[in-house]
């Protein structure tokens, strides 16, 4: 027989009575053992044990954000941790703003403390976030109380990316700093170094930024070969637009080599019909120098020369798109338009065209002409390439437009 209480009387009116429940009071959750020993002096003539279990209050509190991280080792990875063991169903309610607006996605650890999301970009250094929780989140502890909406600061722990030097000194002539375009740039000039293109190339113009004095510099060196813009050609930050009319740069670059050279274009936009030429320099003769004519005859074929008073063509599938030459000898060069590239035998002319290149026209004999109305966003001057050579050149340029975002 279980016994819950014990009743002392005295004449037989109740005096004191134990009562097991009473017992409970102050125990901690889980099962104990209460026990009445019942003494004549000191000898024991009677116990009454009792079994009782004091049941957890029921769990009320909402699980809370400890931290919410994003490491040097992995920028696109965001390590929220939470107070308690929490689940995840989805990413709904959950948004990062700031410096940077990545979408999450991909969350791992759902029954832990831990939740790692995945973040559609990485963030670089110096970026201020927030992690954004509304309360259509789908984060809940074991009884179901829900994460309430709020907003936790990210700490970012990303280290600022080591630029290469002439970057550097091309950001400080620009006063560039947009991370984005910093970081496209870093890439392009360390693949170019080590595809042992860097050395090979004088002038190179990215095009980024939304000025004219952004769009001048040299990224291969600021301190030279800086274009001085003239007419009303359009700046923005998708590049470079010329009018067909008087819009042009000079780029104070003249050739010093009869049969080692280069140079290269990469057309965004081409927005009229109209021939024009998108880089070049070469006598009023036209005895020497070079250029490369987009639109000649069709909207997909270029004119070029190479050192040479003699001209060819190359007809691709599109108006758009990288174009460039390159003449590694006195006897042939090369014209290549997006993946199409052909050798050319012309003997290269032992004068030395002694006028500057013109971007977005031809500079003939002293005179500005033939002007473009294409959107560029890459030029380029240098030493002999290869085709193989060329065609590197090109998927790194391209992948600078797609990292740039443009």
């Amino acid at each position: 027989m279980s016994v819950n209480k014990i009743v002392t009387k005295v004449d037989g009116v109740e005096n004191k009575t134990i009562d097991f429940n009473d017992l409970k009071a102050g125990l901690s959750a889980g099962a104990h053992t209460v026990t009445v020993e019942a003494y004549n002096g000191a000898t024991l003539v009677s116990t009454q044990t009792k079994n009782v279990t004091i049941a957890a209050a029921g769990d009320t509190t909402a699980p809370t954000i400890t931290t919410a991280t994003v490491e040097d080792a992995n920028p696109d990875k965001l390590v929220v941790v939470f107070s308690e063991v929490v689940t995840i169903t989805n990413t709904t309610g959950l948004t990062i703003a700031g410096a940077a607006t990545p979408t999450l996605s991909a969350p791992t650890g759902s029954g832990s403390n831990t939740i790692t999301f995945t973040l559609s970009a990485a963030l670089t250094n110096g970026q201020s976030v927030t992690l954004n929780v509304d309360s259509s989140n789908t984060i809940e502890d074991a009884a179901n109380n829900a994460l309430a909406a709020t907003t936790k600061a990210i700490t970012n722990n990303v280290a600022a990316v080591a630029f290469e030097p002439e970057l550097q000194q091309f950001l400080t002539a620009t006063s560039i700093n947009d991370s984005t375009i910093s970081s496209a740039l870093n890439t392009y000039i360390k693949d170019l170094k080590s595809n042992s293109l860097w050395d090979k190339i004088e002038a190179l113009y990215p095009i980024v930024g939304d000025t004219a004095n952004k769009h001048s510099y040299n990224l291969k060196n600021s301190n030279t070969y800086q274009i001085t813009w003239f007419g009303s050609g359009i700046h923005t930050v998708n590049g470079f637009t010329g009018n067909s009319t008087n819009g042009y740069g000079n780029t104070g670059f003249v050739e010093t080599r009869d049969a080692d050279n280069s140079s290269f274009v990469l057309v965004r936009t081409s927005n009229t019909t109209n021939p024009g030429v998108e880089i070049g320099a070469v006598t009023s003769n036209n005895s020497s120098g070079s250029h490369i004519y987009t639109k000649f005859g069709d909207l997909n074929t270029i004119l070029v020369r190479n050192q040479s008073p003699s001209y060819d063509s190359l007809t691709g599938t599109s108006p758009n798109g990288w174009m460039a030459t390159s003449r590694l000898n006195n006897t042939n060069y090369i014209i290549q338009k997006n993946d199409v590239s052909e050798t050319f035998t012309r003997t290269g002319s032992s004068e030395i065209c002694p006028f500057e290149y013109y971007v977005a026209a031809r500079n003939k004999g002293g005179v500005a002409e033939t002007f473009s109305a294409d959107q560029s966003v890459t030029y380029g001057l240098g030493k002999g390439l290869t085709i193989a050579e060329l065609s590197i050149l090109r998927a790194l340029t391209l992948q600078l437009q797609t990292n740039l975002g443009r």
